[in-house]
């Protein structure tokens, strides 16, 4: 018995098989994960995404959210021609976490638009901009949107998922507190 340790009068317990303490360190991620999500029941280990299915408060959040930016962006005086391509990255980045890979891998769907979404808008940019972009500068403008792609669809993606985290916290907190203080409309009226 080690220092500071109580007798309890119980059997100490019998050693485990060596098998049992072999399959606990070889734990299977998934189960993992199940056993995680019944045990904790406040975390959450899905990462946060667009939703798949959406109501219309949903909807004005987002619309909420395009204001900010918008608003953000011409403050900092950006051409609304880049506001506009800006607008576009990031909702096709939204639009990927939505219907990408059934909405269960928001992150890699956004990493995946991001490498294909920007290489697109740049040609875009290039083919409608042909008389006032020199080639050269439209090669390097290719060139690193294939590098930075994915990290800025990335960086998209989290900002994206960031409304939706943020819109699921306050809808957590107004249905706590809803719940906490039930008055009822006769109690509260007093004449």
């Amino acid at each position: 018995m080690a220092t500071g340790d109580k007798p309890t009068g119980e059997a100490p317990a019998a050693p485990a098989d060596e098998s049992e303490i072999v399959r606990a360190e070889l734990v299977d991620p998934a189960e993992k994960a199940r056993s995680v999500a019944t045990t904790a029941p406040g975390r959450v280990d899905k990462p946060f995404g667009v939703p798949s299915r959406f109501g219309l408060g949903t909807m004005l959040v987002v619309t909420a959210a395009y204001g900010v930016l918008l608003a953000a962006l011409q403050q900092f005086a950006w051409d609304r021609r880049a506001i506009a391509w800006t607008v576009l990255f990031i909702s096709l980045v939204g639009a990927a976490q939505m219907l990408l890979f059934g909405s269960q891998r928001p992150r890699l769907a956004s990493l995946v638009t991001g490498l294909v979404a920007l290489p697109a808008i740049v040609v875009g940019i290039s083919v409608m901009h042909v008389n006032r972009i020199r080639p050269s500068d439209s090669g390097c403008a290719l060139v690193s949107a294939l590098i930075f792609g994915a990290p800025a669809g990335y960086l998209a993606g989290g900002v994206v998922a960031g409304v939706f985290l943020i819109m699921d916290a306050v809808q957590r907190a107004l249905t706590r507190l809803g719940s906490t203080k039930k008055v009822s409309v006769t109690e509260s009226e007093s004449f």
